[in-house]
């Protein structure tokens, strides 16, 4: 298992969540699980579904020049929000 870092940017907020799994497909999922989105401008619990839809299944993008860190995209409610995935091992 490894540890995943989740900086998620979306309407002037940064929010951090970080995940243990074991690939970084498995992380997304663990991520999309467990995010308190209550704590997100603009969304709440009842969004969950809504995020699931967007980001799970997603190709995640290498970040060029970077070792184990990927990026991934998409409209919630007319915003963007944009996800960097980092992979630390622990």
């Amino acid at each position: 298992m490894s540890l995943f870092t989740f900086v998620l940017d979306y309407r002037g907020g940064t929010y951090i969540q970080q995940v243990e799994a074991a690939n970084e497909e498995r992380a997304v999922e663990a991520w999309a699980r467990v995010l308190n989105l209550d704590d997100i401008q603009g969304l709440t619990a009842k969004s969950r579904p809504m995020l699931q839809a967007k980001f799970l299944g997603q190709e995640l993008a290498p970040v060029s020049g970077s070792k184990s860190v990927w990026c991934v995209s998409a409209r919630l409610r007319g915003s963007l929000a944009l996800v960097h995935v980092i992979r630390t091992e622990v």
